[in-house]
């Protein structure tokens, strides 16, 4: 088709030029030493002394021959939403705000990795593990802007003064959720201002029993408002509390 559109327009030459172009490599210098450097020899494993066949050898434009490195996938940090125990020697025992490497998936689970600590690897369920998806997240903490209004009745001090969220603020508040659900909806620290409000939590206030609240209840709320923020439980830990609590009242075998 080339021949036959140059041979009939030969006056469009230039966009057939465009079209088909004539491309044409550098002379390579007999020189040996450029001449090893400028040829690829095309299958190694039959060239040589001990192979058979000819070595077969492919021009290049360049005698800097380099192969491109594949590209890296970035890390992706994940971290353990719960304690898990390991039930087997496949499994891995993690705890919450662990940080992980994600190897593969394996049906229900993941074989993951340990960042700190022993650097051990095994199976986790896949629902106890996330990916943290920023700086802050790699931290376990978020921070909030300035201009972002805060429910101060339901927020830990430290996330109400300094703007430092966590999963363990997040248990604070849950704390706060309790209140209300075993007091029937009161309105927490009812009557008293924001400040107010912080100027008690400082001091080491904290929200009464509510009236008929059974006590193990009470100690939960008391938990999740511990000072430090470590101290308080995990959600996991507060999962399995209340679920023992509720067994024993659906099958009544103890007063709670």
């Amino acid at each position: 088709m080339e021949s036959c559109c140059r041979s009939c327009m030969p006056c469009l030459g230039r966009l057939w030029d465009c079209i088909w172009p004539d491309i044409h490599y550098p002379n390579v210098p007999n020189n040996n030493n450029h001449h090893q450097n400028n040829h690829v020899i095309a299958n190694p494993h039959t060239s040589g002394p001990g192979g058979h066949g000819h070595t077969s050898e492919i021009r290049t434009v360049s005698g800097d021959i380099r192969v491109p490195s594949p590209k890296k996938r970035p890390v992706q940090l994940y971290a353990a939403l719960f304690d898990f125990e390991a039930r087997s020697d496949d499994e891995l025992t993690v705890k919450e705000g662990d940080k992980l490497s994600v190897i593969e998936k394996r049906g229900e689970y993941v074989l993951a990795k340990k960042l700190t600590g022993s650097l051990q690897s095994g199976l986790i369920p896949a629902n106890y593990v996330a990916l943290l998806q920023d700086e802050f997240a790699k931290h376990n903490v978020y921070t909030a802007s300035r201009s972002t209004k805060i429910p101060v009745r339901w927020t830990a001090p430290e996330a109400a003064i300094y703007q430092r969220f966590s999963v363990r603020s997040d248990v604070w508040s849950f704390g706060v959720l309790l209140y209300e659900m075993m007091s029937r909806g009161k309105m927490p620290y009812e009557g008293k201002s924001n400040k107010e409000v912080l100027d008690l939590l400082s001091s080491g206030f904290r929200l009464p029993c509510p009236t008929r609240c059974p006590p193990n209840i009470y100690r939960i709320m008391m938990d999740c408002w511990a000072a430090e923020p470590s101290k308080r439980p995990s959600f996991h830990a507060l999962h399995s509390q209340l679920d023992s609590i509720y067994a024993r009242i659906y099958f009544k075998t103890i007063e709670v």
